[in-house]
């Protein structure tokens, strides 16, 4: 059904709404040339200076800040973005198929654990699989996310371009990320996978993903600046079919300086699969931003939900609580710590993510009554 909004257009309506809308810069002219005179009849200027003005080249418009790589495409991979038909003719078997997340530091344990157990409510046929750095996670952080249900799966640190010179300090292990692509490997021995970055939350099942006969798919990115609803993608969520080989051609092209560092492999993957990516809905990445920027696409969008992500406001993250300095093990999986650390986040920005907060508090709390951990043991570091 048309929208009403729009019920109403017929041929000759362009002309008075192209009116309408240029009607401002008409006005904010005509008001500042009057201006002017006016400066001139009270001799504030001089009649070169009204001259001047009106002669005067506009100036010249700047570069489109709206410009993609697909508007300077270059084509820097051959990959297909479609599978072949007789890769997914059938259904992907379970254990070729799982949910990843990454864990680079102690301080997202409680968020990968979290994470995993509200993965467990939704009846997934997926397995769950963590990446992490095992010199930066101690085991203890990785006896309890064991416990929440995922595979652990050691893999390398992937440095950042440059050493990390443009990168912002909080997404210096993302590059890491692409170790995804490797999964196709023993022991994984993966043909699809969906990624979900450490601070999501799944509130449904989402195993359709897994059987896109597409190699790459992600959400649009939302922005609270002018970007407003970008059409580059949030790396945050990623639907993709690892291959080895596609990994090896990505390592030698990180280096490159025509994309954004300063959002690590979020930039490069926006460069590296501009051409390849599919779009899927925001009910698949529930950016916090779209509630700052419509509260009415939320709403419409929140019974749909599949996973949820705290971009902007994280009820995990403890950092704040730890007098500016990296918290303890102790310190990070301390539940009385954590439940003060939550109250404080629902009144982050004006309370406007109480709602998403206490989602997340709910899983929170049924993971620390439900998973047992008391094998887990704070002496084994």
């Amino acid at each position: 059904m048309q929208n009403e909004d729009h019920a109403s257009y017929h041929p000759g309506s362009y002309g008075r709404r192209r009116f309408g809308r240029n009607r401002g810069r008409i006005v904010a002219t005509a008001v500042l040339f009057v201006g002017l005179v006016i400066g001139v009849l009270s001799g504030r200027w001089s009649v070169t200076d009204l001259e001047r003005f009106v002669e005067e080249d506009p100036p010249t418009a700047p570069k489109d800040p709206h410009m993609t790589v697909l508007d300077e495409f270059e084509g820097i991979n051959l990959v297909s973005p479609v599978l072949s038909p007789d890769s997914y003719t059938s259904p992907t078997a379970p254990d070729e198929k799982a949910i990843v997340t990454s864990l680079y530091t102690d301080a997202y344990g409680v968020a990968v654990s979290a994470l995993g157990y509200s993965i467990s409510k939704t009846s997934t046929s997926a397995r769950k699989i963590v990446i992490y750095l095992p010199e930066k996670v101690s085991n203890y952080t990785l006896c309890r996310v064991r416990s929440a249900g995922w595979e652990l799966l050691p893999v390398e640190y992937i440095p950042p371009p440059d050493g990390g010179k443009d990168v912002f300090w909080r997404f210096l292990d993302q590059y890491t990320k692409l170790r995804i692509w490797t999964l196709d490997q023993e022991p994984a021995s993966l043909k699809s996978i969906v990624y979900l970055d450490a601070d999501t939350l799944v509130r449904r099942n989402f195993d359709e993903l897994f059987d896109l006969p597409f190699v790459f798919a992600a959400s649009t990115d939302v922005y609270l600046d002018n970007r407003g609803f970008s059409i580059g993608f949030n790396a945050g969520v990623l639907a993709i079919k690892p291959d080895s080989v596609v990994f090896d051609d990505m390592l030698t092209k990180i280096y490159r300086n025509d994309y954004k560092h300063n959002e690590a492999e979020q930039g490069f993957l926006n460069l590296y699969y501009g051409q390849q990516v599919v779009r899927f809905p925001h009910v698949y990445n529930g950016n916090l931003a779209i509630k700052t920027k419509s509260r009415k696409y939320w709403d419409a969008i929140q019974d749909q939900m599949r996973i949820v992500h705290f971009t902007l406001t994280k009820p995990f993250d403890m950092a704040p609580m730890c007098g500016g300095e990296a918290c303890t093990v102790e310190e990070i999986w301390d539940t009385r710590r954590h439940k003060d650390f939550v109250e404080t986040a629902k009144m982050d920005r004006d309370g406007g993510f109480r709602e998403e907060i206490e989602w997340w508090e709910t899983v929170y709390d049924e993971m620390m009554e439900n998973v047992e951990t008391d094998h887990c043991s704070l002496t084994e570091r």
